[in-house]
């Protein structure tokens, strides 16, 4: 079979590629949305914590659980996708020329599959305590009080402070993208400073702290 990029079989195949991503993404989102669950409900409902992110404790825990999760899922498709796990990251390669624009809608199908999966594989390990979280705090839905705490293990939503106003949820978003993407294309530039041996997952994991940290 011809090769692509030093790639052979599967690997050197598109199908491969999107199995990769699929299967990065998946393996981010179980982790990441699984430490969020660990913090949320697996802590409190097993009597560890009683009282959720007393402390920045909480808040640690998760960036740097998100953090592991991007450098296992880089990790897993890295040498054969790319590794970019985050429809973003496969849009600004692809304006910066590097990344077929045909393959952008096929990426970004794989990486919502995986996704998707990811959460379902946390929501199958949790779902007794996120049910127990919801029964002890009297939740019949998210309009409850309290009703998002357990929605937040799998998606994030506008902080008080914004008062509903989205725009500006949107720039923190906005924000935090271009430096995730920054740091995305500064790490695998070779001719930056350059990431020795095989720690570029690992440097991107940091980056990803960074920005959840900050």
């Amino acid at each position: 079979m011809a090769t692509r990029a030093g790639k052979t079989g599967w690997r050197a195949t598109t199908w491969g590629e999107l199995l990769s991503e699929f299967l990065g993404t998946m393996v981010l989102l179980a982790f990441g949305d699984g430490v969020v669950a660990v913090a949320v409900v697996g802590l409190t409902m097993s009597g560890r914590t009683l009282v959720i992110f007393q402390g920045a404790g909480g808040w640690l825990l998760i960036t740097w659980g998100w953090a592991m999760a991007v450098v296992m899922g880089v990790y897993v498709a890295g040498g054969v996708s790319g590794a970019h796990l985050n429809p973003a990251v496969t849009l600004a390669l692809a304006l910066k020329k590097d990344f077929s624009w045909r393959k952008v809608l096929p990426y970004w199908g794989a990486q919502l599959a995986g996704a998707f999966v990811g959460a379902a594989i946390v929501y199958v390990d949790y779902f007794h305590a996120i049910n127990a979280w919801n029964l002890a705090h009297h939740v019949m839905s998210r309009a409850s009080t309290g009703g998002l705490t357990t929605f937040s293990i799998f998606a994030t939503f506008p902080a008080a402070y914004f008062h509903g106003q989205m725009i500006w949820a949107l720039v923190d978003q906005i924000i935090g993208t271009f430096f995730l993407v920054l740091f995305v294309l500064a790490i695998g530039d070779s001719r930056n400073l350059g990431v020795q041996s095989n720690l570029g997952p690992f440097i991107v994991g940091m980056a990803v702290a960074a920005i959840g940290m900050s």
